[in-house]
């Protein structure tokens, strides 16, 4: 080679990008281009001899010379992809290396020629992309997907490796024909498939859910997303997509929707089982239900005995063969539902001709029924105790399956609760039948009581009545040396009514039959009337009574009566628990908005468990065993309740036995604007005695023959006249004959009562012609409102004081006269 020709040739070398190089028959480096030099930092002028192997990288070294020295052994082609170390800084880069043999005309090797071409960044983007490869195969496994794609032209397919693996076959990239794509989807959806494929337009996505076929035969589901391209490079256009086996979601969300139905059945099941609260029809609808929507032909619903486990106390039968069940015994737990009884949950056997528990002789020899497939659910209580059994049959084997377990143990808890519910509602009404018959009977024994009282109140005032009035009698006559004897009999009597009026008064309380006349009062006053009603039991006892009230000032709203009656019985009270000679102090005062009474006595006092119960009917503190001065233990009981009643309080303390005692009243403060701003006194200052009325002609109609006689001779000797009968018939007899105005009748008569001779004498007597009175020992209420409607002017109490008779006589002739002037006047 002469020099212009070596410089051509050099300066050819260097135009080429890659590193060239010609070598010796041995591999030496002859001569080379300045990339050469300028990348390897190695040149031949300097240092002849060296080859073009020295470059290349350690890593690579053994690999490429192995197939260097084989290409200089046999001259063929060399071709290596390896790294070459840069010289100024010892990196290393991919270089594809090509070298070819030039021969000469002996065919012996006299040169190389070879090229080193740069792919480092080729081979960092083949790595980059064999990385993304990798990542997208784990991907595309993780998400049981896998990539296709379909040339319409060509009806070529391609797969990707996860693709056949999805589809059962060997997991590598296939090509094959479209036919076999096809073949994979399932028959019954290959049309629906076709269909969407071939409506869909070039750029345009297609997304269905099929089934596809596996390898082994096995149908999956799979949803298809795909896409058709225009594929310029080809004939037609391209369609490439995924297939994603979503079989697990499918069966995921089959078992939801399942869920969904099973949830929905037992809410069904458990508004239906609410409903019903008598339990022998509910253990019908449940076993009717239960074993429609498991689909049993027969079922039953076994309810375990509280007292016997080892029994059941009923059963109930179920379905389109209830007859299968009839071999269970009705009362005695077989084999078959004894384990059941310690809350064993679910039992299932699909089939009993195979079941160990039953031996050769099958089921039936145990006493079960003739089914093949049995489904047993016990049913628990909150405290886990089995309060019943659920068992479901069929006649062929392996008809239940999990999904009845699943329902029938909902179902065994929407029994539970509806049959706790059904046997607390049990309990409710005959809890509520018990209170009603209890109220019954305490109803009737409270009416009785109130009979009993009333006839308690009529026999003891009748023969009062006569004693009262003979005393009266003995009065007016002037008896002077009976008046001891006289006032002996006159205070016991008047003992005796206080203590039946107190008796009826507690009966009305407690009733809620007393109603209070309220009107504005001076509290003075209404003390004043109370110790004028109790100072002949004080002179008797010698006692002092201190009285610290004024006269005025001390405005209450209330029933005058019945406030004289609350601290009557509280100096009672203090005087028959004072002894002798003993201090009672009675202080009244206003404070803040409340008027104070205080009844204090230096007497007995109380112990601390009498004070809890004081005011409690029938309480008594100790006494003297002679109970000289009686009483039934209600007065203050009446003080209570009365204050009550007028919206005050009362409290009472003791320092202990022999201390006496304090009894404090608080009561509303009234202020003088109250009602009509008047203030009347509450009782009339004593009168003189009612002047004798006009006489008149009397009837006297009592079948005690003492009573009648006594109040004759006492109206006889004030001048008026008087006949008697002991019965209504005689009564009746009399009217024409005696002609009274005035009829004084008792109510419990023989023959006929009082109410209905008070009748008969209104048919043949006006009012204006004829003052008709009751006197009886019945004073309730309603005694009273009977009397007026049955025509009686006026209803008074045994024993009847002789003024208070006297003013009815008064109140009777001026209202005749007021109608005769009405008469006139018309």
């Amino acid at each position: 080679m002469n020099k212009a020709s070596g410089q051509d040739h050099h300066l050819l070398f260097n135009l080429i990008p890659h590193l060239v190089w010609i070598g010796r028959p041995d591999g030496s480096i002859e001569h080379c281009n300045d990339n050469w030099v300028e990348y390897t930092g190695v040149d031949p002028a300097k240092g002849p001899g060296r080859g073009w192997c020295e470059a290349i990288s350690p890593r690579d070294a053994h690999r490429t010379r192995a197939a260097w020295h084989h290409a200089l052994t046999t001259g063929d082609l060399f071709e290596a992809v390896c790294r070459l170390r840069r010289g100024c800084d010892s990196s290393n880069r991919w270089f594809l290396t090509r070298a070819r043999a030039l021969r000469d005309a002996e065919g012996r090797v006299v040169r190389w020629i070879g090229t080193c071409t740069d792919i480092h960044d080729q081979k960092l983007i083949e790595k980059a992309l064999r990385a993304s490869e990798e990542h997208l195969t784990v991907a595309l496994t993780a998400a049981d997907m896998g990539t296709w794609r379909v040339e319409v032209a060509t009806d070529i397919e391609h797969r990707g490796a996860n693709l056949n693996r999805i589809l059962g076959l060997r997991a590598v990239p296939s090509t094959q024909a479209r036919h076999d794509f096809l073949a994979r989807v399932h028959p019954d959806d290959r049309e629906r498939l076709v269909r969407a494929v071939g409506q869909t337009l070039v750029g345009a996505v297609f997304d269905m859910e099929l089934r596809f076929v596996r390898a082994d035969g096995a149908s999956r589901w799979g949803r298809y997303r795909g896409k058709v391209l225009a594929d310029e490079t080809s004939k037609g256009p391209l369609m490439t997509g995924v297939l994603v086996d979503i079989t697990d979601l499918k069966l995921a969300e089959e078992r939801a929707h399942d869920e969904s139905r099973i949830n929905e059945t037992l809410y069904r099941l458990g508004a239906s089982f609410a409903r019903e609260l008598d339990e022998p029809k509910l253990a019908q609808l449940i076993v009717d239900e239960a074993t429609a929507v498991v689909d049993a032909t027969c079922g039953a619903f076994f309810v375990v005995d509280d007292e016997a486990l080892h029994r059941f106390r009923s059963h109930t039968f179920s379905g389109a063969e209830p007859n299968a069940l009839a071999s269970l015994p009705a009362q005695q737990i077989t084999q078959l539902l004894a384990h059941m009884l310690h809350g064993s949950g679910v039992s299932r056997c699909d089939d009993t001709r195979e079941d160990q528990r039953y031996g050769a002789l099958g089921p039936e020899h145990a006493g079960h029924p003739s089914v093949v497939s049995f489904l047993i659910v016990s049913i628990t209580n909150r405290s886990g105790d089995v309060i019943g059994i659920l068992l479901f049959g069929h006649s062929e084997p392996a008809r239940f399956t999990a999904r009845h377990e699943r329902i029938v143990r909902g179902i065994a808890t929407q029994s539970s609760v509806a049959l706790e519910n059904a046997r607390l509602y049990r309990a409710v009404v005959a809890r509520e039948t018990e209170l009603a018959a209890a109220y019954a009977i305490a109803k009737a024994a409270d009416r009785r009581k109130d009979e009993f009282l009333a006839m308690l109140g009529h026999e003891l005032r009748n023969p009062l009545a006569p004693i009262a009035t003979a005393v009266e009698l003995m009065r007016l006559k002037g008896v002077v040396d009976l008046n001891k004897e006289r006032e002996v009999i006159e205070r016991q009597v008047k003992h005796l009514s206080r203590l039946v009026d107190d008796l009826l008064d507690i009966s009305r309380l407690v009733r809620g039959k007393i109603e209070i006349a309220s009107e504005l009062l001076e509290l003075g006053t209404v003390v004043t009337k109370a110790i004028e009603m109790t100072s002949s039991l004080l002179e008797k006892r010698a006692q002092r009574l201190a009285v610290d009230v004024p006269g005025q000032g001390l405005l209450v709203q209330g029933d005058p009566v019945r406030l004289v009656q609350v601290f009557q019985n509280l100096l009672t009270n203090a005087a028959k628990y004072t002894p002798p000679h003993g201090q009672l102090t009675l202080h009244g005062y206003r404070e803040g908005n409340e008027i104070v009474v205080r009844m204090i006595d230096n007497g007995m006092g109380m112990s601390q468990a009498i004070l809890g119960s004081v005011f409690e009917p029938f309480v008594q503190g100790d006494r003297a065993l002679d109970r000289s001065e009686g009483g039934l233990g209600i007065g203050l009981s009446l003080v209570r309740r009365l204050v009550g009643l007028h919206g005050g309080t009362v409290l009472a303390s003791s320092a202990g036995q022999g201390k006496g005692s304090e009894f404090v009243v608080r009561l509303p403060m009234a202020e003088a604007d109250s009602a009509d701003g008047q203030v009347r006194p509450a009782f009339a200052t004593k009168a003189a005695a009612v002047p004798a009325a006009a006489p008149r002609r009397v009837l006297i109609v009592d079948d005690n023959a003492d009573a009648a006689a006594t109040l004759g001779g006492l109206l006889r000797h004030l001048g008026h006249h008087v006949v008697v009968a002991h019965n209504g018939p005689d009564a009746l007899a009399l009217l024409n004959s005696a002609q009274p105005d005035t009829a004084l009748l008792d109510i419990g008569l023989p023959v006929m009562n009082g109410y209905d001779l008070a009748r008969r004498m209104r048919e043949r007597i006006t009012a204006d012609e004829l003052l008709i009175v009751a006197i009886s020992g019945y004073g309730q209420e309603h005694d009273r409102e009977r009397s007026l409607a049955a025509g009686f002017d006026d209803h008074l109490v045994k024993p009847v004081e002789t003024n208070r008779l006297l003013a009815v006589f008064e109140l009777g002739r001026a209202r005749g006269r007021d109608r005769a002037r009405s008469s006139e006047i018309g």
